[in-house]
């Protein structure tokens, strides 16, 4: 086995960084917030590298408790719920951008 390249997400353009806020508003009743974990995963930097202009949103959907990649892992329904709204919403944004 061998380590991978990480990725670092460059900053957002302005319409992505309309199109998240106004979905995290809609739907989480808050502002975007932003967390830089998981850049050891490799797949996102070659993903990158094959759309070096591309725009991504990388995440999950983890809470307490939810023990990330363990034998009693589990999802939380209404935050996956409102997190697969604020996706769509993002995408029918930007897809009027396109």
């Amino acid at each position: 086995m061998r380590a991978g390249q990480g990725w670092n997400s460059p900053k957002y353009e302005e319409y992505l960084q309309e199109a998240v806020s106004e979905a995290s508003e809609i739907y989480f009743k808050k502002p975007r917030m932003g967390l830089a974990e998981g850049g050891s995963i490799p797949l996102i930097n070659r993903i990158n590298n094959m759309w070096p202009n591309g725009q991504f949103i990388v995440t999950g959907v983890l809470g307490p408790n939810s023990n990330a990649h363990g034998p009693n892992e589990f999802l939380h329904l209404g935050y996956t719920k409102k997190l697969t709204c604020c996706i769509s919403h993002i995408l029918a944004a930007v897809s009027k951008n396109m």
